[in-house]
């Protein structure tokens, strides 16, 4: 039985009281594993922040990977779909993260074959999180979750955080 949807109290208690602290739209955002993406985070506050950076940073590395692609930049390829896979991993987009794991192998290969046929698919998948997450922006409730940098170094986690590796 597949649980990567599930999201009810009786099978993760100890994530109950995170998970309701979401807004409730983002409970049916297809993709995403919320009681995945909680536990990688830790509390809400931090999934909201994780999401946040994810969502804000789609366009900008969804045309990196497919520059890199077109100009057959393998190695700058390899290390953006090795982030995308880590960053989707974190906020829970599972399927996402897997096929970004799969180009990176195949760009560890050398497998350009692999690369050229699956990177579209990446991409389309990758940036229907631009829709699914939209009111990420408009939310009040999400935006009490996100917290604001204490201090110039808080700022520059903030602005680092698209390109930190968690795995």
């Amino acid at each position: 039985e597949d649980k990567s949807d599930d999201t009810s109290k009786e099978s993760y208690p100890e994530n109950a009281d995170e998970l309701d602290k979401l807004p409730v739209w983002l409970k049916s955002v297809p993709h995403i594993d919320l009681v995945g993406g909680l536990a990688n985070c830790g509390d809400a506050e931090d999934y909201i922040d994780a999401l946040y950076i994810f969502y804000s940073s789609i366009d900008e590395k969804s045309d990196d990977i497919a520059r890199f692609s077109n100009y057959e930049e393998w190695t700058m390829y390899k290390l953006s779909v090795h982030s995308l896979k880590s960053i989707s991993n974190l906020v829970g987009a599972r399927d996402l993260s897997i096929l970004a794991k799969e180009l990176e192998d195949a760009a560890k290969d050398k497998n350009i074959p692999k690369i050229k046929e699956k990177t579209p698919q990446l991409l389309e998948s990758y940036r229907k999180f631009i829709g699914y997450l939209s009111p990420l922006m408009d939310d009040e409730s999400v935006k009490e979750l996100i917290r604001e940098p204490d201090t110039e170094d808080e700022e520059k986690e903030v602005e680092a955080a698209p390109y930190y590796d968690t795995a």
